[in-house]
């Protein structure tokens, strides 16, 4: 296994599939104008040293987190089982793919039978 080191996350890039309309026409995923990437955090590095020699850690992401990154960003790595990963700085990281719930789904507001 691969482990990285300081700033760095090991990604397990989601691959993009070409798609068929329903007249048959393929769009390739290579031709895609928007040059973002979706990937699962694999694994993390401990985090930076600053200037003091503290620690300062990953915050905001954990394993198996979704993240988004820019297409040309990190670096393409094989496990010794042939597996591949992306080795991705954490400043490269865009966006984190939330599970977001509206206070709607939980009732917070209150329903006839039991207002708030």
């Amino acid at each position: 296994m691969i482990k990285p080191y300081g700033n760095l996350l090991l990604i397990k890039e989601n691959k993009v599939e070409d798609k068929t309309t329903s007249s048959g026409i393929v769009l390739m995923a290579s031709l895609n104008e928007s040059s973002l990437r979706t990937g699962k955090i694999v694994d993390l590095g401990d985090g930076e040293y600053n200037y003091k020699g503290d620690l300062i850690p990953i915050n905001g992401l954990d394993i198996n987190d979704v993240v988004y990154y820019n297409q040309n960003s990190g670096i393409d790595i094989e496990d010794e089982g042939g597996e591949k990963y992306l080795l991705l700085n954490i400043k490269s990281v865009l966006a984190k793919q939330t599970n977001s719930y509206s206070v709607l789904d939980f009732g917070y507001w209150g329903t006839s039978e039991n207002p708030v």
